[in-house]
């Protein structure tokens, strides 16, 4: 079973875990519509996917909801990498949902949800709910 870590890039933690272990993860990186590339994950990342959304579930105008095209990619993106860093802007919400699913494609649900720590983590139910979809349509 691979490794899944959960992290957040605007509060420095998956920076701090990267550094820990340096080129050893592949990095799904999840920043808001409307920011850049986070700092300090380009050097220390084995390879990265970079995917912008904004933590919504629900249409707001001037920003940009998860679809299912974006879970489709990061799906096939983490297919066959053994270790996994899934970082959005605090690690709590976009992240986690990305965990779960991903994590579903190699475990049973129940198995998933053991990467989400229910004192820390609300993955956001957009990003589930497609997430479900996308691994229905793909016999996962």
């Amino acid at each position: 079973m691979r490794e899944i870590q959960i992290r957040g890039h605007a509060v420095g933690s998956a920076q701090q875990f990267l550094i820990s272990r340096p080129e050893e993860f592949h990095s799904l990186v999840i920043s808001d519509s409307d920011c850049r590339f986070p700092d300090g994950i380009q050097g220390l990342s084995r390879d990265i996917l970079h995917l912008a959304f904004d933590d919504l579930c629900f249409p707001t105008s001037g920003y940009r909801l998860p679809n299912l095209a974006a879970i489709q990619k990061g799906i096939a993106w983490a297919a066959g990498r053994e270790k996994l860093l899934i970082a959005c802007h605090a690690g709590i919400s976009r992240s986690a949902a990305f965990a779960y699913v991903i994590g579903c494609t190699d475990r049973s649900p129940e198995e998933a949800l053991k990467l989400i720590d229910p004192l820390q983590h609300r993955p956001n139910d957009l990003v589930v709910s497609l997430g479900a979809k996308a691994l229905r349509n793909s016999g996962s």
